[in-house]
């Protein structure tokens, strides 16, 4: 009798093991399948987003084309382009959100600096002339396209993607365009500081004058 109770818990302690092997088993696979669809999705979204990377950066270079014979023909050819195009993904980020998380991070920033530059030339309107409202656009949308440049670069890094996004000529121009705008904030700034600092200096009217005695 006492063997009879050994053998059937026995019986049902291999059962058990079985059970627990066999769904742990299943876990695994299907935690390994799952792993290989993410790897899968997020090389998919890297080139999705490399891709559309690119083409902001060609738009971008395009524009910064346009406005330069916009201006060197004094509005007769080219385009007065004041604000830099929205990126493709925009219309649906679940490919941004497929990356790893610092790539992510770097995109989502990068949108919020895109927005906040086409803004403040939007607001720089009330106080700067044409052109400067130009130089204003050349110069952000060059210092946003570097930016764009580096997460390209991160990006086609992981995937293996050999070649340049943007030629050494062209990274040189952009170079320039942000220079160029250091250069003319900083020369604002000190006039702003000189006509503020005259105005400052500027003796009150004096309104008591030698009056003849009555």
């Amino acid at each position: 009798m006492e063997l009879v109770k050994f053998i059937v818990s026995q019986q049902a302690f291999w059962a058990i093991l079985g059970t627990i092997l066999g769904a742990l088993i299943v876990s695994t696979v299907n935690y390994l399948i799952h792993l290989r669809q993410r790897r899968q999705q997020r090389q998919m979204a890297r080139m999705r987003v490399a891709t559309d990377l690119r083409h902001w950066m060609n738009g971008v270079v395009e524009r910064l084309s346009q406005a330069r014979i916009w201006m060197e023909s004094g509005g007769h050819d080219g385009t007065a382009h004041c604000g830099s195009p929205s990126f493709r993904f925009e219309r649906s980020l679940e490919q941004v959100s497929l990356l790893d998380h610092e790539t992510a991070t770097k995109v989502f920033s990068l949108l919020h600096e895109k927005n906040g530059a086409n803004a403040d030339i939007k607001g720089a309107t009330a106080y700067l002339d044409e052109d400067e409202i130009l130089d204003e656009f050349r110069g952000s949308s060059a210092r946003l396209c570097l930016d764009v440049l580096q997460i390209y670069n991160r990006i086609a890094e992981r995937l293996k993607w050999s070649g340049k996004a943007l030629s050494d000529s062209i990274v040189a121009m952009l170079k320039d365009k942000v220079d160029r705008l250091r250069k003319l904030h900083k020369d604002r700034a000190e006039n702003n500081k000189r006509f503020f600092g005259d105005l400052i200096s500027i003796s009150p009217h004096d309104d008591t004058r030698s009056r003849p005695n009555a």
